[in-house]
C-alpha cells in the first residue's frame, strides 16, 4: 500500500478525486497498522502522521498548485490535512473563476 501511495500524483484527477483516493488508501493502511502507541503518546503520533500526509499530499498536486504549497509549508502553525485540502480547493476554485474571466466567458 505504501508502495501504491508513494506513485499516486494528481495528474489528471481532480483535486477532489486525489484527495478522496489518497484518503480511502491512507484508512486502508491505518487497518493494517501494527503499532499502537500508548494513550500518552496517542495525540504526538497522530499530529505527526498526519503532517507526514499533509506533505505526500501537498508533494504530489499538479505545478499549477505550487503557490497552495509554498504558503501551507510556510504557515506558522500547519493546518489539518482537511484545512489543506480547503484551502487547496479553494485556490482551485479562484483559478477556475480567473480562467473563466480571462477567456471572455461570463458566469
Amino acid at each position: 500500500m505504501n508502495q501504491e501511495i508513494a506513485h499516486l500524483f494528481q495528474g489528471e484527477k481532480s483535486l477532489g478525486s486525489y484527495f478522496v483516493t489518497l484518503q480511502s488508501m491512507w484508512e486502508e493502511l491505518d487497518h493494517y497498522e501494527t503499532f499502537k502507541p500508548c494513550q500518552n503518546d496517542l495525540v504526538t503520533y497522530k499530529r505527526k502522521m498526519e503532517h507526514t500526509r499533509i506533505f505526500e499530499f501537498l508533494a504530489r498536486l499538479n505545478d499549477d498548485f505550487k503557490l497552495v504549497r509554498v504558503h501551507i509549508r510556510s504557515a506558522y502553525a500547519l493546518p489539518s490535512l482537511n484545512e489543506v485540502h480547503a484551502f487547496s480547493q479553494s485556490e482551485e476554485s479562484k483559478k477556475s473563476v480567473m480562467q473563466q474571466y480571462s477567456s471572455g466567458i461570463p458566469e
